[in-house]
């Protein structure tokens, strides 16, 4: 089954994207900022969501991530979600933006 992750920003603005879609994360260990890298419709061209995250606490969530992604029961993953206050993991503080071609 597919898994798809959700994104949502506080102006409402939001991502379904397949998880299969990820290319690859980018955050530095004392970052306070993850960005999912996403297959973009542009062979070479990526979209983006960036999420923030509490300072120091990135390897706790990619933990969790790494979880959810594994759980083959979960299909609908909510990483971020500003308007309705719920995140995968209590470090996650927020979307910072959302790119998508």
């Amino acid at each position: 089954m597919e898994k798809f992750l959700f994104f949502r920003n506080i102006v409402g603005d939001a991502a379904l994207i397949p998880a299969r879609k990820i290319v690859h994360y980018k955050a530095s260990y004392i970052s306070t900022e993850i960005s999912f890298f996403l297959e973009g419709p542009i062979v070479g061209e990526f979209d983006t969501v960036t999420i923030s995250v509490n300072t120091d606490q990135v390897h706790k969530v990619f933990h969790s991530l790494a979880e959810v992604l594994n759980n083959p029961s979960l299909t609908f993953i909510v990483i971020a979600d500003d308007v309705d206050k719920e995140y995968l993991h209590s470090d996650i503080t927020g979307v910072d933006s959302i790119s998508l071609s």
